[in-house]
């Protein structure tokens, strides 16, 4: 013999409660519930065909229109973009972070190795950054960072120019630039840590610079 349907129910909820509410009911689709209801001040009753969820069995409940709903739907949906969106994004902060810290350290070893000295200088007069700002900006931003990004290619083309234009003149010349800014001392104590260093060194030049210091001294 099938059990009662007063049984059923009283099973399912003592079950619900015992599992501490989270176990729901298996019916996917809105069970539809007819209403009837009487407003405050009028004697006459009102009747509305209404939704409820089937798995949802705590009291009390509100009823709200299918607009209502509708316009919560789409606008969980858009913040679900938008945090899928910034999640993304701070991923990519987060990459960009550690591969400016992965090329700091690389830098820090190569600055440490003797070898390296005479360059340490002219590799950290340049930064090298993996983030793309205007990526990580709002639109209010996104211009002004633009403009400086401009700025700075701009400045980068005036040096580029600048270097090639002393590459192109006479040796003369650019002993004369040199001297300018490092002075002779210094200029020469340079000169004689490159000829001598392992990795760009010349013994036979070194030796040149040698005799012509001696006939000059």
């Amino acid at each position: 013999m099938a059990p009662c349907a007063e049984f059923q129910e009283g099973a399912r909820e003592s079950f619900e409660r015992a599992s501490g509410g989270l176990e729901r009911s298996f019916e996917p689709e809105p069970r539809r519930l007819q209403v009837r209801y009487a407003r405050s001040g009028r004697e006459e009753e009102e009747e509305e065909a209404v939704y409820e969820d089937p798995g949802e069995r705590s009291r009390p409940r509100i009823l709200v229109s299918l607009q209502s709903m509708t316009a919560l739907k789409a606008l969980c949906e858009r913040e679900f973009d938008r945090a899928g969106a910034i999640a993304g994004m701070l991923s990519e902060c987060r990459t960009a972070y550690f591969r400016e810290l992965q090329y700091l350290r690389e830098q820090l070893i190569l600055a440490t190795k003797p070898e390296h000295l005479v360059l340490h200088n002219t590799v950290m007069s340049y930064d090298v950054y993996f983030f793309n700002p205007p990526q990580y900006v709002d639109e209010n931003l996104r211009e002004y960072l633009q403009n400086c990004i401009r700025l700075t290619h701009k400045k980068l083309i005036e040096e580029l120019f600048e270097l090639q234009k002393d590459q192109r003149a006479d040796p003369d010349t650019l002993i004369r630039t040199l001297l300018r800014k490092v002075g002779a001392a210094k200029y020469v104590r340079r000169a004689w840590a490159i000829l001598t260093s392992k990795r760009e060194g010349s013994a036979e030049q070194a030796r040149e610079m040698e005799s012509a210091v001696a006939e000059l001294l």
